[in-house]
């Protein structure tokens, strides 16, 4: 089973249209539990609710992991803001973190309102993100820097 975590602060209707109208689609067995810390939620139909204060995020997330310690196998942390485009993605989440027992995590591919896709963009240290870009610059053809300071954008920080 999975355990899904769900961090609510001051989005409570947010919070319970998520639950009600995205994890329904969950073809997988799943728990949920909302960390509520900052919102006024009562009962929520298939989650439970945990009154927490607000410590942040990573502390929520943690509470709600603890109280399902032992009883799923792998552990969803999400926003409430999230549109599950394929009522398998859960599933297909958690077989894809059991094929490479060496992760510690995965996630799906994040698309934003416009299509594009949204991630993490690659960390660039001190040196290469002010430094050595600003110092380089000069050096470089238009069409070079145009490239460069896409890169540093983190647009595209997922492909290739």
């Amino acid at each position: 089973m999975v355990g899904i975590v769900i961090v609510n602060y001051k989005s409570d209707e947010l919070t319970v249209r998520f639950v009600s109208e995205e994890l329904c689609k969950t073809v997988c067995p799943h728990r949920t539990v909302i960390v509520d810390v900052g919102g006024t939620l009562g009962e929520v139909p298939d989650a439970v609710v945990l009154k927490e204060e607000n410590r942040g995020f990573a502390h929520a997330c943690n509470v709600g992991a603890m109280y399902m310690k032992g009883e799923v196998s792998s552990i969803l942390f999400t926003n409430n803001d999230v549109r599950m485009t394929s009522p398998n993605v859960v599933e297909v989440l958690e077989d894809t973190l059991r094929a490479h027992p060496e992760a510690g995590a995965v996630g799906p591919e994040i698309l934003g309102p416009d299509g594009h896709r949204q991630g993490p963009a690659r960390y660039m240290g001190m040196w290469n993100r002010f430094v050595w870009m600003y110092l380089s610059t000069p050096f470089l053809s238009k069409e070079q820097k145009k490239k460069l300071f896409h890169l540093f954008e983190g647009d595209d920080a997922n492909e290739g």
